[in-house]
């Protein structure tokens, strides 16, 4: 049976604004043991270098979040909205971003290696720089004017996705 600490049963759901920079939003995936922040809001929060290992952000809101340096390993972000965050140097390991609002995102000082994008926005947004060093899928996702150019996408699983207009100029990919 999986055990999971309940943060949003103990302190709510709302983050937003606050300075939370290396703060330990982890659980221990090796133990089954995950942290629970659900739908938690944090808009406009500082969390630079904080750390979301094992951690269940279904439907959290990222909106003007500071994440430079923030570590999400094997991290549930299901509808998750990064709209207008600064991910500078954010690792993203393992996370599933299904049908998350990434619109516009930076991700080219991130490492985003197994992560999957299926059904998320990616409009505009810019993957070229980042690191990738293991399959992504983007099934479905929408790719549209996305930056995507030198990536490594030999692997990577675009069914369904909309391609339209995006910039794939020197990167390795089976489209």
């Amino acid at each position: 049976a999986e055990k999971q600490v309940d943060l949003i049963k103990k302190f709510g759901k709302d983050y937003s604004g606050l300075d939370l920079s290396g703060v330990a939003f982890k659980g221990f995936r090796s133990h089954k043991f995950d942290t629970n922040l659900k739908g938690a809001n944090f808009a406009k929060s500082n969390l630079t270098q904080a750390q979301f290992g094992s951690a269940n952000l279904q439907g959290a809101n990222f909106q003007g979040a500071i994440l430079h340096k923030a570590s999400f390993i094997v991290a549930h972000l299901k509808d998750a909205d990064f709209r207008g965050a600064h991910l500078q140097g954010a690792t993203f390991h393992q996370c599933k971003f299904h049908n998350a609002k990434l619109t516009k995102l930076d991700f080219s000082k991130s490492d985003i290696s197994g992560s999957w994008f299926d059904g998320a926005d990616l409009r505009q947004a810019k993957l070229s720089g980042a690191k990738n060093m293991w399959v992504l899928s983007f099934r479905g996702a929408n790719l549209a004017h996305a930056q995507l150019q030198g990536l490594d996408l030999e692997i990577a699983n675009f069914r369904g996705a909309d391609l339209t207009n995006a910039n794939i100029a020197k990167a390795q990919a089976r489209l």
